[in-house]
């Protein structure tokens, strides 16, 4: 299985829930700020940043998004895995030291779990999408045996 951003933290949970049900996961960026030493700060930071100003809070997907998603994702806490071999936490090339960046190589050194870096940054997926989808796709198929 394989998440990106929220959906990384999606995938992180099933993982937790039914570890039986799948074979590897690939979370890329899951923006699991509380589990950063200085993630309650950060989290209140881009909350307010989201919440404040003057501008009108977008419509549609996005407006759904950020009025339902960020919130309750970006507290998220994932449980280790039982098997940390079968979950790769991985980095934007362009992303490392940024938030759901650090939090993807925090959780990689918490669980004991491999690191891998993908191109481009969070939106890896849209900036890069043919390397990304050949990076992701040696991963799943067991290609890369070692990490960044």
């Amino acid at each position: 299985m394989f998440g990106t951003s929220s959906g990384g933290i999606a995938a992180l949970d099933l993982l937790a829930r039914h570890p039986g049900r799948l074979a590897h996961v690939v979370a890329h960026e899951p923006p699991c700020l509380s589990v950063l030493l200085d993630g309650a700060e950060r989290r209140r930071e881009l909350v307010a940043a989201v919440d404040g100003g003057e501008r009108p809070r977008p419509e549609g997907p996005m407006g759904v998004f950020l009025a339902h998603v960020l919130r309750p994702f970006t507290a998220y806490v994932p449980a280790a895995p039982a098997e940390p071999g079968r979950l790769t936490l991985a980095v934007g090339a362009d992303s490392r030291g940024e938030l759901s960046g650090r939090a993807a190589e925090f959780l990689a050194s918490r669980f004991g779990s491999r690191l891998l870096e993908f191109p481009g940054g969070h939106l890896g997926t849209l900036e890069h999408p043919v390397e990304f989808a050949d990076r992701l796709t040696e991963v799943l198929l067991g290609g890369l045996a070692s990490g960044v």
